[in-house]
């Protein structure tokens, strides 16, 4: 599966460094003051192309660059189905940091073991929210076992070898965004940031965050092959093969 997703991002890496590059520069624009509302339009605009096309790629070989997921039958439901996965995923992280988000906010930071409570929670539930529904979406693009009990189903029997997998990615890919935070801090003495306090672009703030994108998009990839494949492999379908009749 890390091959799997290695050559996908080899396959199309204009378009990953180009969605990288989205995140990056839509944050940096912000930070310039060009826009009243955060928003984090680049990461959502990013995550939903890519979630809502890896798995036409992941079971038919749908090429990325072809925007799989505006014009391919059951692109639509997929699409939704994404949103209503990505809702739960950011309510159940919003909700694990709000208290020591809420102390940020007023200048009282919490105690390091806090935070690492937090991220431990987080890295724990988010992958059991994708195990228990992220089958849904490619059952729904086959049209085999689609409905949602379905998914649930398959993610309580695959808690053994999908759950773990997402774990220790998401586990992976915050141990890789801490080093280049720590790496930054032990160069400037800084966290990194786009924008310098006087409102100017930071060159090596850029590039790290840059890097974080990166991670970002090649564990949610990872994510997408790992549910995909498992999917196929619990109703037997042959990968990168369409069906006759393929529809939502």
């Amino acid at each position: 599966m890390l091959v799997r997703s290695a050559r996908i991002m080899r396959d199309h890496y204009l378009l990953y460094l180009l969605l990288a590059l989205l995140i990056v520069g839509w944050e940096a624009l912000i930070g310039l003051g060009l826009f009243a509302e955060p928003g984090h339009v680049g990461e959502i605009v990013a995550c939903l192309y890519l979630s809502t096309n890896l798995p036409f790629l992941v079971l038919f070989g749908t090429p990325l660059t072809r925007a799989a997921g505006f014009t391919a039958p059951g692109s639509m439901a997929a699409g939704f189905k994404v949103v209503l996965i990505a809702v739960l995923l950011t309510a159940v992280t919003l909700y694990a940091t709000y208290r020591t988000t809420a102390l940020m906010i007023f200048g009282m930071y919490p105690p390091l073991a806090e935070l690492l409570i937090v991220a431990g929670l987080l890295v724990l539930a988010l992958p059991l929210i994708v195990t228990l529904f992220g089958s849904w979406i490619p059952a729904g693009i086959a049209g085999k076992g689609a409905g949602l009990h379905r998914a649930l189903i398959r993610g309580v029997l695959s808690l053994h070898t999908v759950y773990w997998r997402l774990v220790l990615a998401l586990a992976a890919a915050f141990v890789v965004w801490l080093l280049i935070i720590i790496a930054h801090l032990a160069a400037f003495e800084l966290l990194p940031t786009l924008v310098t306090p006087d409102g100017a672009l930071d060159p090596i703030g850029l590039a790290c965050g840059y890097l974080m994108a990166l991670v970002g998009l090649a564990l949610l990839t990872y994510v997408n092959v790992v549910v995909c494949m498992c999917y196929a492999r619990s109703e037997a379908i042959a990968l990168d093969t369409p069906p006759e009749g393929t529809g939502a």
